[in-house]
């Protein structure tokens, strides 16, 4: 027997059902699923957009994207591959963190409005073994030792502030184009490192003089793979045959593999001890080491791991029964990942803030809807023995992205109130 993807399902119930040797059937539970056919703004609006609400109103978030090389996780975190178009980091392919870019940027129009001065910079590096590359900055190497290269980067010292989305596409453009990339057997544009992209937000209130700053990590991790699919390897297996420039190649290929992996195999680690410190808690024993400092990756991201971020979590799997068996393995990761407890707070002004904020919001998307929608008269054709009928139905359309971004306003306004949601009752 084989491993497989027997189903995938969506919505309230989301879950993947699995079957692999050895383990028989095995269900995967998590907050959403999405197949094949879920555009880039069903992925934002369920994933992203919430912590962009929290990050905009004060509260440190953390995006991450975690699976086997050739999943899609560059795809979902950028888009397609830039070509020098403006149509890609403005078109409905456009990923995740021009998305984000895009929210800030407006939602900082309404701070303006609101007496709230704002500045917004990014930081775009790269994790490359034990040392970080500022991708801004012809992708120079920072920190001048194993701790500082994440230190400088979380200290603001690869920042580059902009204020508008000529700017930030300009920035995402600079920095693709200084990334590590290699063909392999599982993917032609495959990226070679770990991708960063921190969002840095400092607000001023003009009337009292009250100062926050809260970041945003969005981070693309590099796939992990098994050198035997990726080939990446395939020039250092025949020295007889390969030329010393093919050899130094796939050398390369392999270092990077093995840097790749042994970061998520850092990660893994700090998720696990994460899970067990938090059972040895409640259970009274004491709670173990979180091994944070085993990766320049793990460094970069303690804040988000376990710590005062709003996190979220993106496995990229694929129904591809010859790559199963790593689906699994990734769908697995994130399960782990789901159970790690974040503690994330906001103050009582903070709060009272961010439900404003949320409920301006609701109120823009709902004039939206009215705006938009209208009532569209659909007519079916339907026959039977006794003949032919035309049954009318009128149905309203037009605003269907505002709907699911109301929806989207509405969860977060509950959570952050506290109220319960549906699963809870």
């Amino acid at each position: 027997s084989q491993a497989a993807v027997l189903d995938v399902r969506g919505g309230r119930e989301a879950r993947v059902l699995t079957v692999a040797p050895g383990c028989g059937l095995r269900e995967f539970a998590f907050d959403d699923v999405f197949g094949t056919q879920t555009t880039q703004d069903e992925v934002y609006c369920s994933v992203a957009g919430p912590l962009v609400s929290d990050f905009v109103n004060g509260l440190s978030s953390t995006l991450i994207v975690y699976g086997q090389t050739g999943s899609g996780k560059t795809y979902t975190m950028f888009g397609e591959p830039l070509d020098g178009s403006s149509a890609v980091l403005t078109g409905d392919s456009r990923g995740v963190v021009p998305r984000v870019c895009e929210e800030v940027l407006e939602a900082l129009k309404v701070r303006e409005e609101q007496g709230i001065d704002a500045r917004v910079a990014m930081s775009y590096v790269e994790v490359y073994g034990q040392e970080v590359f500022d991708l801004l900055r012809d992708g120079a190497r920072v920190g001048q030792s194993r701790v500082a290269g994440q230190r400088y980067v979380l200290d603001g010292n690869c920042e580059t502030e902009f204020s508008n989305l000529t700017e930030v596409h300009e920035l995402l453009r600079t920095g693709d184009s200084q990334k590590r990339r290699a063909a392999t057997a599982m993917n032609f544009n495959s990226t070679r490192a770990h991708t960063v992209v921190a969002l840095t937000l400092c607000q001023r209130n003009l009337e009292n003089g009250t100062e926050h700053t809260s970041r945003f990590l969005l981070a693309d991790l590099g796939g992990s793979e098994q050198l035997a699919k990726s080939k990446a390897n395939e020039g250092m297996k025949d020295i007889g045959t390969t030329s010393w420039a093919e050899y130094y190649q796939a050398r390369e290929r392999v270092s990077e593999a093995t840097g790749i992996n042994l970061g998520l195999f850092a990660l893994k680690n700090c998720i696990d001890a994460l899970n067990e410190r938090q059972v040895a808690l409640k259970e009274g024993r004491r709670p173990p080491r979180v091994p944070y400092q085993d990766s320049k990756l793990t460094m970069l991201l303690s804040g988000a791991l376990g710590g005062d971020a709003r996190t979220a979590v993106v496995v990229a799997g694929t129904l591809d029964s010859v790559h199963a068996p790593e689906t699994i393995q990734t769908l697995r990761f994130g399960e782990r990942c789901r159970g790690v407890e974040n503690k994330a707070s906001l103050n009582s002004a903070d709060l009272r803030a961010a439900v404003d904020e949320i409920d301006l919001q609701i109120s823009m998307l709902e004039s939206d809807i009215r705006r938009k929608e209208r009532w569209e008269t659909r007519r079916e054709v339907r026959q039977d023995i006794e003949g032919e009928e035309t049954i009318a139905t009128s149905v309203l359309v037009g605003a269907e992205a505002e709907r699911a971004k109301l929806e989207s306003a509405l969860r977060r306004r509950s959570v952050l109130l506290g109220d319960p949601q549906p699963d809870d009752r």
